[in-house]
This record gives structure tokens, C-alpha cells and sequence, in this order.
């Protein structure tokens, strides 16, 4: 199975799950995850060639936190059937013996959050897969996203048809979500000739909001380059950081 991108939200700080070259459940998934804290590496995204039907998102190392509790939960929200399952390791964070067993029995985790400082040790063992053609594609949804909105908010709604359908056809290579509902009612609404009204203005702003791409450019250079590996030409990024620390002060 394969599993799909996601997408960040809005104004803060977006994480994405890298894939383990493993077989597992999940595959479909565009999500907001909001007001995370921590630190977040990745286990996985692939885009699929079909949707797949919801079910449950199983995710290690996740230590009690408020924040991050309630960006599973939206996430739940805005993906329809899905079932966010988390667990932690007897420290309360990622247990790395875990892991591997995980790795090595075919029952690894769909997603998991540990240390981005161990990206490299994992990344050799070609545990991760890299993100780079994910995040990219998350700033091509962003862009439909904004073309649509731009467009619309200039008086286009027939011109704004065509990014937005473009995006709701790649939404729809993913399992049900919030903005692929979005997608289909804005577009359902301009062709019935409401193109003008403050209803499908509000429908295009939060698909805007929840389209957010993931732009590696912000991240502080010193933990986006930890979150990568590999030389040269050959450099990619297997997780995505969701915090810095102190060095971020010098």
C-alpha cells in the first residue's frame, strides 16, 4: 500500500510523516497538523495511484501533549473514517529497538515522531524515503489554491475553474477530506453562476487555509539540513522539523 501526502495548515508550523519502505496500511492522506510541538521525523508519504478506503493511521513515539493531541484529532476531523492511534516508547518518546524490530517483523508504524539528529542513521539504512517530490508537490496544491482564490476574489469565477479542478483532480487521487469537499463545492457553486457571493469567497479562503504547501525555506537552515541526508546532488530531505532549540538564539 501507499501512502499520500499531506497537507499543512494554515499559519503554522506543518509536519509531514516521511515513508518506511515497508508495507503498510495507510495511504491516503492531506492534513492539517496544527500547533505541534517537539520534535517530528518522518516515516512517510507516497502519492497513490488510487484512493484507498479509511481505516486507522497508526503512529509511534508520540509523547502526552495538548498541542499535538488536538492536531491528531483535527486531523480525524478533516479526513472523514480516519482513526488516529498513537503510542509511545517506555521514555515517552520513540523507542529506536522498537522500531527496527518493527522494521524487521513487517509491522513498523504508518507515521512516528523521534529525533530529527537520528535522520541520517535511518536514512543510511534506507528506512526513510525522501520527501523532496512530496513537499513539492504540496506547493503545487498551495498554488492551485491561491490561483482559485486570487481569481475568484477578482471577479474570474469561470477563469477559476480551471486551477481549481485541477486541484480537486489531484485531491481526488487521495482518500475523502475536508478539502476535497471544499474543492467540489466551490466548483459546483461557480458553475450554478454564484461565482460573486461572500458563501463561495468563504469556501475558497479556508480551501486557500488548508492547501498550505510546505516551504522548506523558512525552517532554520541548521535544523532543516539535519532533517536531510546525503551529499551534493544526491542531498535529500527525509523529515520535517517542527521546533528548534536554543541555538536558534546566536
Amino acid at each position: 500500500m501507499q501512502h499520500r501526502s499531506l497537507t499543512p495548515s494554515e499559519s503554522l508550523l506543518c509536519i509531514i510523516f516521511a515513508q518506511m519502505k515497508i508495507s503498510v496500511k495507510i495511504s491516503a492522506l492531506s492534513c492539517a497538523l496544527k500547533a505541534i510541538y517537539g520534535i517530528l521525523l518522518t516515516i512517510s508519504i507516497l502519492l497513490p495511484a488510487a484512493a484507498e478506503e479509511p481505516g486507522e493511521l497508526i503512529v509511534w513515539g508520540i509523547r502526552k501533549d495538548r498541542g499535538l493531541e488536538a492536531a491528531l484529532r483535527q486531523f480525524e476531523v478533516e479526513h472523514p473514517g480516519w482513526e488516529v492511534v498513537t503510542s509511545a516508547g517506555s521514555s515517552g518518546g520513540m523507542d529506536p529497538q522498537k522500531l527496527m524490530c518493527g522494521i524487521a517483523g513487517g509491522s513498523a508504524p504508518d507515521m512516528l515522531q523521534q529525533d530529527r539528529f537520528s535522520v541520517g542513521e535511518w536514512a543510511v539504512r534506507d528506512a526513510f524515503l525522501p520527501l523532496d517530490a512530496r513537499v513539492a508537490h504540496s506547493l503545487v496544491d498551495e498554488d492551485l489554491a491561491v490561483q482559485t482564490d486570487s481569481l475568484l476574489a477578482a471577479g474570474h469565477p469561470i477563469e477559476a475553474l480551471v486551477p481549481l479542478r485541477q486541484l480537486i483532480g489531484s485531491l481526488e487521487e487521495r482518500s475523502s477530506s475536508r478539502q476535497l469537499d471544499l474543492g467540489r463545492q466551490l466548483a459546483a457553486g461557480i458553475e450554478a453562476g454564484g461565482g460573486g457571493g461572500a458563501a463561495l469567497a468563504a469556501l475558497a479562503g479556508e480551501l486557500r487555509v488548508l492547501c498550505q504547501g510546505i516551504h522548506l525555506d523558512k525552517f532554520f537552515t541548521a535544523c532543516r539540513e539535519e532533517a536531510s541526508f546525503g551529499r551534493g546532488e544526491q542531498r535529500r530531505v527525509f523529515a520535517i522539523p517542527n521546533s528548534t532549540d536554543e541555538r536558534a538564539l546566536y
